[in-house]
């Protein structure tokens, strides 16, 4: 017990200093973490040998981060809504907007896969796609390491992406035709004021599945 209290109190403080000043931060940046120092967290710091015991927590979640793994759940809390904000507007889409044969690669799965049930997408990073898991990572050049990234190693083999009939790159919804068209080619309108701005290779396809619809684009590339 001795020499357990102290590491609970001490790891008690680093935690306690971590959630409390990361729930200060407003806006979510990818791939970030939070950076405890005297400025930021002095009155958490102030047993001996705490600012050493920080500086060290933030070397190894600076490393973690650079290798995906593990992100800080304050990160996680900020990043929900953050994707929520951008996708959530699609379940007021009509179910059928679009087209059956509509294929889409992601690399962030979950909340687009959500807001769009009719939609068939590839998870480019393979943890949802068998042939892609399976894939080995690419070898780094002679003389070089590879950072080694959780989950984000893995890519779709060669061919693979076209035997698949990807041809339709969503985008987060937008309020107005105007604000679509800044983020895409694209811009079909799915329900009052919600338009999803989309791009696609396939342009052909494009024409012919959405004839009939008030479909907007850009100048012709």
């Amino acid at each position: 017990m001795a020499l357990f209290a102290p590491v609970l109190i001490y790891a008690g403080a680093i935690q306690g200093a971590l959630v409390y000043e990361s729930v200060k931060e407003p806006v979510y940046q990818s791939h970030t973490y939070f950076e405890l120092n005297e400025e930021n967290a002095g009155e958490w710091l102030v047993a001996p040998g705490l600012p050493k015991l920080a500086s060290l927590s933030n070397a190894l979640r600076r490393e973690s981060t650079r290798r995906m793994a593990p992100t800080p759940w304050v990160e996680h809390r900020a990043f929900a809504p953050h994707r929520q904000a951008q996708w959530k507007p699609y379940e007021n889409m009509p179910r059928g907007t679009l087209p059956d044969d509509a294929v889409a690669k992601v690399g962030s799965l979950g909340v687009k896969s959500y807001y769009l049930p009719d939609l068939e997408i590839i998870d480019r990073f393979g943890l949802t796609d068998a042939t892609i898991a399976r894939n080995p990572p690419p070898k780094p050049p002679a003389g070089y390491t590879l950072l080694r990234r959780l989950a984000h190693e893995r890519h779709p083999p060669p061919g693979y992406l076209k035997q698949r009939g990807v041809n339709f790159d969503v985008k987060p919804a937008a309020r107005s035709e105007a604000e679509a068209l800044s983020s895409a080619h694209y811009a079909l309108e799915v329900a009052p004021n919600l338009w999803m701005p989309f791009d696609s290779d396939a342009h052909a396809w494009v024409a012919e599945r959405f004839a009939e619809r008030n479909l907007k684009s850009r100048q012709s590339p």
